[in-house]
C-alpha cells in the first residue's frame, strides 16, 4: 500500500511542472481546480480486528474571480482487515476560495458501500448526504498547492441488505477525518 501511495504521489509531483499557474489576483485561485485528496485511516483493537486504508477524494471544479467555486466530488474508500469494506460516492460541491483558505459543502446524489467479513456481507444502497471540507492552500511552484483539510462526511443509506435479505431500511454514518491534498490551479 505505501508503495501505491509513493507513486501516486510521485505522479502527481511529476504532472505539476507540466501544469501552468492562473492569474490570482489576492492570493485567490481563478479557473479550474483539481484537487486530489487522500487520508490514512487505521482503527486498532476493534471488535473485528484491525483495519486500515486510504480514503480518496477528487474534486473537479471551477472558480471564478469572485473565488465562488462549482464542481463535482468523487469520493473511494477502500478498508481492509478481517473485515473489508468499500465505499463509492458522488455528488455537486459549491464553495467559497479566499487568498489561500477555501470551505467547500458537497450534496451526495448516490453513494453505496459494501462489507464483507468471515460469514458476513453487508450491502447498503440508495445513499445520499453530505460533506463539508475546511482547507489551507500552501503554493508550492507550477501552479500546484499543497493543501491540508479537515473533512466531515454524513451519508443516509435507503437500504441494507445481507445475503439478498433486507435486513433494515435506513443507515446513518458520519466521520470526521484529516485529508491531504494537491491544489492544481488551470
Amino acid at each position: 500500500m505505501v508503495m501505491v501511495m509513493q507513486k501516486v504521489i510521485s505522479t502527481l509531483i511529476g504532472l505539476s511542472l507540466f501544469v501552468g499557474a492562473s492569474a490570482f489576483a489576492d492570493g485567490t485561485p481563478t479557473g479550474i481546480i483539481l484537487l486530489p485528496s487522500f487520508s490514512v485511516q487505521k482503527e486498532s483493537n476493534q471488535l473485528y480486528g484491525d483495519q486500515s486504508g486510504i480514503p480518496f477524494d477528487l474534486r473537479v471544479g471551477y472558480v471564478n474571480a469572485d473565488g465562488i467555486y462549482f464542481g463535482a466530488l468523487y469520493a473511494n474508500k477502500t478498508i481492509s482487515g478481517q473485515y473489508s469494506r468499500s465505499e463509492t460516492t458522488l455528488g455537486n460541491s459549491i464553495g467559497y476560495f479566499y487568498s489561500n483558505a477555501a470551505i467547500l459543502a458537497s450534496y451526495f446524489i448516490t453513494s453505496a458501500q459494501t462489507e464483507s467479513g468471515p460469514g458476513v456481507g453487508l450491502r447498503r444502497t440508495g445513499g445520499m448526504g453530505f460533506q463539508v471540507d475546511v482547507a489551507l492552500a500552501y503554493p508550492l511552484e507550477w501552479g500546484v498547492s499543497l493543501v491540508p483539510m479537515l473533512t466531515y462526511k454524513s451519508l443516509v443509506f435507503d437500504t441494507v441488505e445481507s445475503q439478498g435479505v433486507i435486513m433494515s431500511t435506513t443507515s446513518t454514518q458520519t466521520s470526521l477525518h484529516p485529508y491531504l491534498g494537491f491544489q492544481y490551479v488551470f
